[in-house]
């Protein structure tokens, strides 16, 4: 009997502590964003192509510069045994224009090495400053002329480049809204993207409400690519970066 009771007691005391959406509850205005970043894909791959090519170009030229060198200290071996035949009596011309050749074959071998070397350095060097500027448009800032959440019918406005954005997304469970459309503008061209989500709603340890967003993925785009990098795989908002190449 006396557990009967107890089990009474425990029932009521979760139904006078249950949440009661329409009084206990407190329904906050929770801000559903998405992480926008935007990089020129055409700047990017040009760089990336030039780099490669570079690294092409220093990859053989240091192969070269192995081989000269390689060379060289043969050559240099040779003319010593030479000038030790000649030293200790070889008086015989072919002596003589082995040695002469050879001196010239080392400086011949010695001056394109030199070169070698100060093309690969100047293509390591060049390739740094690639790689500065690649960092840059990486991490830069995109200065967005126009952003139109065209669901809403409400403009964005951005008065400085910014190397990541925010935008929230349309939230309404009346009527049901799990779409939203951007129109952005960048350098004189416009670029379109729709995302897609689904609406539920999330209560916290305070009991308050919010409206979240999650399974985030894009419906349509008209970027050159993009990529959609989730901190979970439920892709709920604010935890959703997308990176538009354009």
């Amino acid at each position: 009997m006396r557990e009967i009771v107890l089990g009474l007691i425990i029932v009521v005391a979760i139904n006078l502590t249950r949440c009661d959406t329409c009084n206990d509850c407190e329904v906050l205005d929770f801000e559903t964003n998405v992480e926008f970043f935007f990089l020129n894909g055409d700047s990017l791959k040009a760089l990336s192509d030039s780099l490669e090519d570079n690294n092409d170009s220093i990859s053989r030229l240091n192969d070269g510069i192995d081989t000269l060198t390689i060379r060289i200290a043969d050559f240099e071996d040779s003319l010593s045994r030479v000038l030790d035949s000649i030293e200790a009596g070889a008086m015989d011309q072919d002596y003589q224009d082995i040695e002469a050749s050879l001196v010239l074959l080392i400086t011949s071998d010695s001056m394109l090495n030199a070169t070698f070397n100060d093309n690969s350095d100047s293509l390591a060097a060049i390739n740094s400053i690639l790689r500065g500027l690649e960092t840059q448009l990486k991490t830069g800032g995109v200065l967005l002329d126009t952003v139109e959440n065209q669901t809403s019918g409400l403009f964005i406005t951005s008065e400085d480049s910014m190397s990541q954005y925010d935008f929230p997304l349309e939230v309404s469970l009346d009527p049901l809204i799990n779409v939203t459309t951007y129109r952005f503008h960048i350098d004189n061209e416009d670029f379109f993207i729709t995302l897609g989500y689904d609406l539920f709603e999330s209560v916290d340890v305070e009991r308050n409400i919010a409206l979240r967003a999650g399974n985030i993925d894009t419906l349509a785009h008209t970027f050159d690519s993009l990529d959609i990098d989730c901190a979970n795989p439920d892709c709920f908002d604010n935890e959703t970066t997308i990176t538009c190449y354009y």
